[in-house]
C-alpha cells in the first residue's frame, strides 16, 4: 500500500465512530490515535498504541507456542502482565467443537484469501519470517536446519505456497519459495537451504 493510501485509511479510522484498522509496522511508533480500546497484536511496539493519554484500553499478544519466551523477557515482566489472563489456545479442541460453527466459515474465508494472494507477497512473507525468527534461534531452542523446515512448513501449510516447480525439480516435488543466494549466505543458512537459489 503506498503512503498516501496509509494515510488515508488512518484518517478515515481516527474519524471514524467505531471501526476495525488492520496495519502493519507503520502504527509501531509515532502515531497517536485517540479512543483506541483494544489492540490484538503479533508484535509488542504496537500495545501502546491502546489506553493513550489516561485512557483505558487492553492489548492482547497473540503468540505461538514457541514464542512463550517472550513472556520472559525482563521488559515484558516488567509490564506487570497478569499470566492468568492469557490463555493457551488449545488448537486440537478447536477443531473437535469447531465443526459447522463459525470457525469453519472463517477458516474457508482465510483460505480462499490466501489462494488469491499474489505468490509474489507470499515469497517476501517467507523471507521476512525466516530473517525475523533467525534472531531468535537460541530463545526458541532451535537450530538452523528447524528454522529451514518451520519455514517450510509455514510457507506451505499456513500461506498456501504452491510450490515453485524449478526446471531440476519433478511436477510433484513441492519446492519452497526462491530466494537469492546472497540472501541465504547472509542468513548463515546456505548449509540447510534445500530450495532454488536461480532467481
Amino acid at each position: 500500500m503506498s503512503q498516501p493510501r496509509r494515510t488515508k485509511a488512518t484518517e478515515d479510522f481516527k474519524l471514524a465512530p467505531t471501526g476495525v484498522l488492520f496495519s502493519s509496522d507503520v502504527t509501531a511508533r509515532g502515531i497517536d490515535i485517540p479512543g483506541v480500546t483494544c489492540v490484538i497484536q503479533a508484535d509488542i511496539h504496537r500495545l501502546g498504541r491502546t489506553a493513550r493519554a489516561g485512557n483505558e484500553g487492553q492489548g492482547i499478544l497473540v503468540l505461538s507456542k514457541w514464542e512463550q519466551f517472550f513472556l520472559q523477557k525482563k521488559d515484558v515482566l516488567a509490564a506487570g502482565l497478569d499470566k492468568n489472563l492469557i490463555p493457551h489456545a488449545d488448537m486440537e479442541s478447536m477443531n473437535r467443537t469447531g465443526s459447522g460453527s463459525m470457525l469453519d466459515d472463517m477458516r474457508a474465508r482465510v483460505k480462499s484469501a490466501l489462494v488469491r494472494t499474489d505468490e509474489k507477497i507470499k515469497e517476501q512473507a517467507y523471507i521476512a519470517w525466516m530473517g525475523y525468527y533467525k534472531s531468535s534461534l537460541r530463545d526458541l531452542g532451535w537450530k538452523d536446519v528447524e528454522l529451514v523446515q518451520r519455514a517450510n512448513d509455514m510457507a506451505r501449510d499456513i500461506f498456501l505456497y504452491p510450490g515453485y516447480q524449478a526446471p531440476d525439480n519433478p511436477a510433484s516435488t513441492w519446492v519452497p519459495p526462491p530466494i537469492m543466494a546472497k540472501t541465504i549466505g547472509m542468513m548463515g543458512l546456505r548449509d540447510w537451504w534445500t530450495g532454488w537459489t536461480g532467481r
